[in-house]
């Protein structure tokens, strides 16, 4: 299944997103940052390390609405 994640990467956003990537029932093919429980950039930025980190950099990442 084709999956997008609209994320405010913390700490359970990050567990959703490790658990996309490595699920072989699912294919990620994009994030978009949300504000949330943090900014909007720093969100995004959380996402861009972890998919690195994962071995997934080219997994499209897109900055959402930003709120403050």
């Amino acid at each position: 299944m084709k999956l997008i994640l609209d994320l405010d990467t913390g700490i359970d956003d990050a567990m959703a997103l490790a658990y996309a990537v490595g699920s072989p029932d699912l294919e990620l093919i994009g994030v978009t940052g949300t504000y949330g429980n943090v900014y909007t950039e720093v969100g995004v930025q959380n996402v861009l390390n972890l998919l690195e980190m994962m071995g997934k950099p080219e997994i499209p990442v897109f900055l959402g609405e930003k709120k403050h």
